[in-house]
């Protein structure tokens, strides 16, 4: 007998994880195609433009409540998860809202780089320009220094992918929520089956 020990839908991470939870994102033959393409359309009435709508409004209300979170940084614990087209259409979703956004991509995977002080001084630049400055960062499980950019962050969008994650993995991202590992961390859920 094989045990499926996947995470197939948000009924399976809610019961565990008690992080705030944003939205599920669908899994559509577009999303196959490539990672950094836009699918986000500004009145599109698919799946995927309006889960991002919804991923938008309720990452508004998270945001409302301080008055100065504009870094928006993504992670998983694992390549593969989807963060880049997230990253990529959360950004393309927040513009047709008329913000200004930057998208900076840090999953460089040699910390170097995120370890030094022009890391602050580029972000303090950009958050004069920008209302939201969208981090696609290093997975969690695949460097020791994935929280290094916890510091400039105001908001880590979690992503767990179905198929992708165990569950029980998931203790795990209780533990990071419960311990504030990751600053104002929420949970996105990539690749669902919307019926």
């Amino acid at each position: 007998l094989i045990l499926d020990t996947g995470v197939h839908n948000r009924k399976e991470v809610e019961a565990i994880v008690n992080a705030p939870f944003l939205e599920d994102i669908p899994q559509t033959a577009k999303v196959m195609t490539d990672a950094h393409e836009v699918v986000v359309r500004a009145r599109g009435l698919d799946a995927l433009s309006e889960s991002f709508r919804i991923l938008r409004t309720n990452l508004g209300f998270m945001v409302s409540q301080t008055e100065e979170r504009k870094v928006i940084t993504l992670t998983s614990f694992n390549i593969g998860a989807g963060k880049t087209f997230i990253s990529i259409n959360l950004a393309a979703s927040l513009v047709q809202t008329e913000k200004k956004i930057v998208l900076l991509d840090l999953d460089l995977r040699k910390g170097k780089f995120l370890l030094n002080k022009r890391l602050d001084q580029l972000v303090a630049e950009l958050k004069e320009r920008y209302d939201y400055i969208i981090v696609d960062n290093v997975p969690i499980g695949l460097v020791a220094d994935a929280t290094v950019v916890n510091r400039i962050t105001d908001l880590t969008l979690f992503i767990v992918r179905v198929g992708k994650i165990d569950r029980r993995q998931l203790p795990e991202l209780v533990r990071l929520y419960q311990e504030h590992k990751l600053n104002n961390m929420a949970v996105v859920l990539n690749g669902t089956e919307k019926g």
